[in-house]
């Protein structure tokens, strides 16, 4: 019959980032090949899930200044409670360390059961943007580590980020499970291309891309004023942003009063991810500095379409890239991004060889991922029942 296991997050459909489309991959996956598999999540008023397997959702409420995410309510919600007196689990895996998170591990006292808990998020840049407190984000990193240490099995998604994680005090065994994605390069790929080229007005210009959530601690500010000094040397290019965030609009205020208006093209959030794809092949370039993500699926998801990324060196987001090899890497200034940009955005053969040598080298199929994850719960179980002797 297979395994029956349960993905606890957050936040999920439609709110999408890189955590949403780890949980949802991961239970596709395990509910195909593996046995029954769920995910548990705050109600999204309005919502309709339509994904292949069972969603489970408890009450929620509007995190402030953090639209479209929600803080769930599963102690209080009579329905869920009632239902999750008769489930039965063999495993429970958290994504988060809060409301989601808590249940899933009482949860998992309550039916004697390994706990998994994936440790994805910067966390102390969250808290010190909503707070604007280093002692408030120092608590708010304490409470996270004690869910941490109350986790009986504790993953993260590469080494920088196990290494993010013992620096803000977990003392435990991590394992590093890597993230996944859809892999193979369309057959079509120039008809994307020019499709997306035309749609979105982007001509044959230099086109550079990001895509995720639109705040400020994903480094849109310096994108911006990289592009702005790239501009006043003469370089036209067209910088697209695909996405949604609290950030949104003072973002586009930035591109105004930096003169980069005609420069600028913002899509909104983008959930047919087969129209996301042909986004990235229309692209150049993925302009990615960020230092807040641990490891970014859309650096992959970019990769997987042979679209090269520009990262900052050092950074958990530039684990396994090498300058000039599968991606590019600078510093964390606007004058580093644009004397980068200068040197590559309009060399194509160079861009193409980049991205070509990325496609081979940092996608991984979901298939490939979930099958890791799978065995690790079988010997995750093997070690729980021997303890248990």
């Amino acid at each position: 019959m297979g395994l029956q296991m349960a993905q606890y997050i957050d936040s999920y459909l439609p709110a999408v980032d890189g955590v949403v489309t780890v949980v949802k991959n991961y239970a596709r996956v395990l509910d195909e090949a593996y046995g029954s598999c769920c995910v548990v999540a705050p109600r999204m008023p309005g919502y309709l899930d339509q994904d292949p397997f069972n969603v489970y959702r408890f009450q929620s409420i509007k995190v402030p200044k953090r639209d479209p995410y929600r803080f769930g309510l599963p102690s209080v919600d009579v329905a869920y409670r009632r239902y999750i007196r008769d489930v039965s689990f063999d495993i429970i895996h958290a994504h988060s360390p809060f409301g989601a998170g808590r249940e899933a591990a009482r949860l998992a006292r309550k039916l004697d059961v390994p706990l998994v808990a994936t440790f994805h998020s910067k966390f102390y840049d969250d808290f010190k943007e909503a707070t604007g407190s280093d002692r408030m984000a120092r608590l708010g990193v304490k409470y996270v580590i004690r869910f941490f240490h109350s986790a009986d099995y504790v993953w993260s998604v590469n080494a920088a980020t196990a290494q993010t994680l013992r620096d803000y005090g977990y003392q435990g065994e991590i394992t590093v499970v890597p993230n996944g994605t859809d892999v193979g390069v369309p057959a079509d790929t120039k008809e994307r291309r020019a499709r997306v080229r035309q749609e979105l007005k982007l001509g044959e210009l230099p086109v550079f891309l990001f895509v995720g959530q639109m705040i400020w601690q994903k480094n849109l500010r310096l994108i911006c004023e990289s592009l702005a000094r790239y501009k006043e040397l003469g370089n036209d290019f067209r910088m697209v942003f695909v996405g949604t965030g609290v950030a949104l609009s003072d973002l586009q205020a930035l591109c105004r009063e930096l003169g980069l208006e005609e420069n600028t093209i913002f899509t909104g959030i983008v959930l047919d991810r087969d129209y996301l794809r042909s986004i990235f092949v229309a692209a150049d370039l993925f302009l990615f500095p960020s230092i807040y993500d641990n490891a970014p699926l859309v650096v992959r998801e970019a990769a997987a379409v042979c679209t090269p990324s520009l990262l900052i060196a050092g950074s958990n987001s530039a684990e396994g890239i090498a300058h000039l090899d599968n991606g590019f890497l600078c510093a964390e200034t606007p004058q580093a991004i644009c004397d980068t940009l200068c040197a590559i955005a309009t060399d194509r053969p160079l861009l193409e060889q980049v991205g070509r040598r990325a496609s081979e080298t940092l996608p991984l199929g979901w298939d490939k991922v979930v099958k890791q994850v799978y065995n690790n719960y079988q010997e995750i179980l093997k070690d729980w029942n021997g303890r248990r002797k």
